[in-house]
Order: structure tokens, then C-alpha cells, then sequence
């Protein structure tokens, strides 16, 4: 009996670990997502214009906050 009765106390932590197992792989399905973002045309009459740089600048203040 005192087998069974320990046995029992385990399910509760099995139930969790499969919960927390689930969750996880659910959440890196989730990353893999592709966004395509159109980031607009370029600007008229300026040629020196450098798309590249000014969209690392815009992720630049996202990832800062700003």
C-alpha cells in the first residue's frame, strides 16, 4: 500500500512537466513565424539615400525603447 500511495504523489509533478512540455514547443512554433514589413519606397531626389541604414536605425531605437 505504501507503494501506491507514493506513487500517487508523483502524478501531480509528471502532470506539470507534460504541461510545461507542451507549452514550451507550442511557444517555439510560434517564433518561427516570417513577417513581411514593408518598410515604404524611397525617398524623391536623394540620391545619397541609404535604405540599409536608415532601417538599422529604426531597429535601433525599437530595441532601445525609444
Amino acid at each position: 500500500m505504501a507503494k501506491h500511495g507514493a506513487s500517487l504523489c508523483y502524478y501531480p509533478f509528471f502532470t506539470l512537466f507534460l504541461l510545461t512540455m507542451i507549452l514550451l514547443c507550442k511557444a517555439a512554433d510560434e517564433e518561427r513565424r516570417v513577417h513581411i514589413v514593408y518598410m515604404g519606397s524611397l525617398p524623391d531626389g536623394n540620391p545619397a539615400y541609404s535604405p540599409l541604414s536608415h532601417h538599422l536605425s529604426i531597429l535601433q531605437r525599437v530595441v532601445r525603447g525609444r
